[in-house]
């Protein structure tokens, strides 16, 4: 979209809180979970290994996450706090 967005926005001062933000590690306590999937077309699963994370790995395709049960499940459980 022309216009909404600037290199000033990602680049200049008014954001810098926020990449600085970006780039801290998670508070302690709170859990990060990466939910990948080797046969994701569209996303690289080795780019969802994020270290601060717990990896989970499930069979499914990148659009078909948003409604593969064992998705739910590992999002339930990390809910639940199992």
């Amino acid at each position: 979209v022309p216009r909404l967005f600037s290199t000033r926005c990602a680049d200049g001062e008014c954001c810098a809180v926020f990449r600085e933000d970006l780039q801290a590690p998670l508070p302690d306590g709170m859990r990060a979970v990466s939910v990948y999937s080797r046969s994701d077309g569209i996303v690289s699963w080795r780019a969802c290994l994020d270290p601060g994370a717990e990896h989970v790995e499930v069979d499914s395709s990148h659009t078909g996450m948003s409604v593969n049960r064992v998705v739910y499940r590992v999002l339930a459980d990390v809910l639940e706090g199992e």
